[in-house]
């Protein structure tokens, strides 16, 4: 693992693989934006999540086929979001250097925000991120970006709202995910 600031305020963390990844970032992320119901801003244990999660999936998938490390190669949570999980949380084994790692970069009483990606992502991931990043610490950006969201024809927003749901985000942050899928 190895942390990046590419940006001012931005925490890039890096890690030589996906499913690392997304083992040290998952409870962090879906405390940030869960779409199953008990998750987002609340206290759980992976056991929780991972079952809710299979559940979530449908058909033929189990617990014992857990397929989220596999299905997510990149992360964002934003810095006080970020401070709130690790106040709320006692690091497991995956979480600890992850967490170390934001203590040792976060800039003293100004936004952050933390992006997670794998070694060989690739250059869309890391945009996509970096959207988010922006989205949260820029005013501009955010207001361009959602004008530009909001100047979708508006069955086509919906559709891909619908969409983005059932990957699992919740409403608070669908603006937000179409413009980085939409840009990158």
């Amino acid at each position: 693992m190895r942390t990046l600031t590419p940006y001012p305020g931005v925490i890039h963390v890096i890690y030589s693989k996906q499913t690392v990844l997304a083992k040290a970032f998952m409870r962090m992320q879906e405390f940030y934006e869960s779409g199953i119901p008990g998750f987002k801003g609340k206290h759980f244990t992976r056991d929780e999540f991972k079952k809710a999660y299979a559940e979530m999936m449908g058909t033929g998938i189990s617990y014992e086929e857990f397929t989220y490390y596999d299905d997510w190669g990149g992360f964002n949570v934003p810095g006080d979001v970020a401070r709130k999980f690790m106040k709320l949380f006692t690091p497991d084994f995956m979480e600890k250097s992850l967490m170390k790692s934001i203590e040792s970069h976060a800039p003293l009483n100004k936004p952050f925000y933390v992006i997670g990606t794998f070694e060989s992502g690739g250059d869309s991931i890391i945009d996509h991120e970096l959207s988010h990043a922006f989205w949260h610490l820029h005013d501009d950006y955010r207001e361009m970006m959602q004008g530009l969201v909001e100047g979708l024809p508006v069955r086509f927003r919906a559709r891909l709202r619908r969409e983005l749901g059932s990957m699992g985000y919740c409403e608070d942050v669908l603006d937000d995910e179409t413009a980085a899928y939409l840009s990158t």
